[in-house]
């Protein structure tokens, strides 16, 4: 089930409700799995409502910080080829010009 940050925000917050409610720590590590790919043009729709990682590398960059804040602290990213050495160019893309820009995120927690 793809999720946008603002529903997967909403999905939590039920969520934690529920652990709080059980007298359960509301602190649980979550883990997102979405596929990637990385566009030249911006997409209309805001980083925000996306389900998946779609867009060009300022809009990634936006949707990871925007599901760390919906609650995510573990991002597995899928660029969803057969290509082996497209995936490894995508990810080594990723690694090289996204995760530079959010890695203070990861440090924070």
């Amino acid at each position: 089930m793809a999720l946008s940050p603002q529903q997967l925000a909403e999905v939590l917050h039920g969520v934690r409700e529920q652990l709080v409610n059980a007298g359960r720590s509301a602190d649980i590590p979550v883990a997102l799995r979405t596929t990637l790919e990385i566009t030249d043009e911006p997409w209309e729709r805001p980083p925000e409502q996306r389900r998946t990682l779609r867009g060009t590398l300022p809009e990634l960059v936006a949707m990871v910080k925007a599901y760390h804040e919906a609650g995510v602290t573990h991002l597995i990213v899928d660029p969803n080829s057969g290509d082996v050495a497209y995936n490894r160019e995508i990810l080594h893309r990723i690694a090289k010009e996204v995760l530079p820009r959010v890695d203070s995120l990861t440090r924070a927690r």
